[in-house]
Parts: C-alpha cells; sequence; structure tokens
C-alpha cells in the first residue's frame, strides 16, 4: 500500500514538473511585443520581458524540484523526526520559490517601466 502511494505521489510531481517545465519554456521562447526577431532590433524592454520569462522559469523549476524533494523525503521518513523535518523544510523552501516567482513579475514590471 505504501509503495503504491509513493509510486502515485511521484508520478503526479513528475507530471506537474514537466508541465511546469513546458509552461516556463512557452513563456520565455514567447515572440518579444516589438516583433524583432534579429538580436540587434531587441531594445531594453524586449530584453527585460525575456528575462523576466528566464527568471520566473528558473524560479517556478527550482521550486517544483524542492516541493519533489521534501515529497520524497517526507514520505521516506518512517517516523524519523530529523528526515521529517528535512522535508517540511524542503516544503517551506519551494513555497519560498513560488511565492518569488509570484513577485518577480511584478518587480521585473516595474524596472521595465521604470526603463521606458
Amino acid at each position: 500500500m505504501f509503495r503504491r502511494l509513493l509510486r502515485l505521489a511521484c508520478t503526479v510531481t513528475l507530471t506537474v514538473t514537466a508541465a511546469v517545465s513546458v509552461a516556463a519554456s512557452a513563456v520565455y521562447a514567447a515572440p518579444t511585443p516589438g516583433g524583432g526577431t534579429k538580436p540587434d532590433e531587441l531594445d531594453l524592454a524586449a530584453i527585460i520581458g525575456n528575462i523576466q520569462g528566464l527568471v520566473t522559469g528558473l524560479l517556478i523549476g527550482l521550486a517544483t524540484l524542492f516541493l519533489t524533494l521534501g515529497c520524497v523525503r517526507y514520505m521516506m521518513a518512517n517516523g524519523d523526526p530529523a528526515a521529517t523535518e528535512k522535508g517540511k523544510g524542503a516544503f517551506r523552501n519551494a513555497l519560498i520559490g513560488y511565492a518569488l516567482a509570484i513577485v518577480s513579475q511584478p518587480a521585473l514590471a516595474l524596472v521595465k517601466n521604470i526603463v521606458e
């Protein structure tokens, strides 16, 4: 029973990780608002937009990695208090990563508005 539950949790976590990775790469690969495709046609706002997608993708990817590690550590703890705390710590780190990804959007948009 425990192995089935562990397999199910890991499968769900890996599926979510794959979906988030695809979404992050789609955000980063989106065309620039100015329509320019050559590097010399990029303006500063477009560069900041590209950095915004990259930063968000990296933060979401790292947060999902910590969520996966926390899930595995917590489930494999078997009542060991030290291992349980390591799992909970990874969960906290994942929440901090997701919060930073959410906060990075308006922060970089503010920088983009100041630069324009």
